[in-house]
C-alpha cells in the first residue's frame, strides 16, 4: 500500500498539468512505516526523451542518482518514480514495463483535456514482464479538500526545479500567493489554510492544531 501526502500530492498534480500535453516524471520520496509506503515529498525530474514526449519519458539517471543522494541526505528513502499520461488512462505500458525497477513503485496519473482525471500504482515484476495494481491512497481518493501551506519566502528560479507548484513566472512573489493560485486552479473547492512563517520545532504543533 502506498500513501502519498497532501503536499507532495499537490506537487505531483502540478507538475503533471503543467508539464501537459508532454508526460512528466518525478520521483517519489518518503519512508515504508509497518509494511506501507508513505510519500512525504515529490521532487520533478526532467523528461530527457529525445522524441516526442506526449507517449514517452525518460528519466536522467544522474539526476536520479543525485535524488538518491538527497533523499539520504534527509533520512527518506526514494520510493518511486510517478509519470502522466496525457489523455490516456493510467495504465503501466509495456514500454514503462520495459524500463522498470523492481524495487521502486510506480504511480500514474491520467491528465485529460489538462485536468487530473484518475492515479493508479504499479509493482512490476524482476522479470519486467508483468505489473500488478498497488493499493494506493491520494487526497482526492481519500476525499481530502483542506491543505495546510506553510512559508514566508518569495519565489526564486535557483530552486524552481524542486517546486513545480511554482513558475518561472512567480519569481519575487510570495510563494503562498503563488501556490494558492495554482492549486485554485487544480481543485477550486479545495480549503486551503495559509501560515506566513517558517516551520520550526516550536510552532509544529500549534500549526497542525490548526488545520
Amino acid at each position: 500500500m502506498i500513501r502519498i501526502e497532501p503536499e507532495a500530492w499537490a506537487e505531483m498534480l502540478a507538475h503533471a498539468t503543467k508539464t501537459y500535453p508532454a508526460e512528466c516524471c518525478g520521483a517519489m520520496l518518503g519512508r515504508r512505516e509497518s509494511g506501507a509506503k508513505r510519500i512525504t515529498r515529490a521532487r520533478a525530474l526532467e523528461n530527457v526523451f529525445p522524441g516526442p514526449r506526449n507517449t514517452r519519458y525518460e528519466v536522467n539517471p544522474q539526476e536520479l542518482i543525485e535524488t538518491e543522494r538527497l533523499a539520504r541526505r534527509d533520512g527518506l528513502d526514494l520510493i518511486g518514480i510517478y509519470h502522466s499520461h496525457p489523455d490516456r488512462d493510467a495504465y503501466f505500458s509495456q514500454e514503462d514495463l520495459r524500463n522498470s525497477c523492481p524495487w521502486y513503485s510506480y504511480v500514474v496519473l491520467s491528465i485529460r483535456a489538462g485536468q487530473f482525471d484518475h492515479a493508479k500504482s504499479w509493482l512490476p515484476d524482476a522479470e519486467q514482464t508483468k505489473a500488478e495494481p498497488e493499493e494506493l491512497f491520494y487526497p482526492a481518493a481519500a476525499g481530502v479538500g483542506r491543505i495546510g501551506l506553510v512559508d514566508f519566502d518569495v519565489v526564486d528560479l535557483t530552486n524552481l526545479q524542486r517546486q513545480v507548484i511554482l513558475g518561472s513566472s512567480d519569481a519575487g512573489r510570495k510563494k503562498l500567493d503563488s501556490a494558492v493560485e495554482t492549486l485554485r486552479e487544480i481543485n477550486p473547492a479545495l480549503r486551503l489554510d495559509l501560515f506566513d512563517t517558517a516551520l520550526s520545532s516550536e510552532n509544529a504543533l500549534e500549526i497542525s492544531k490548526d488545520i
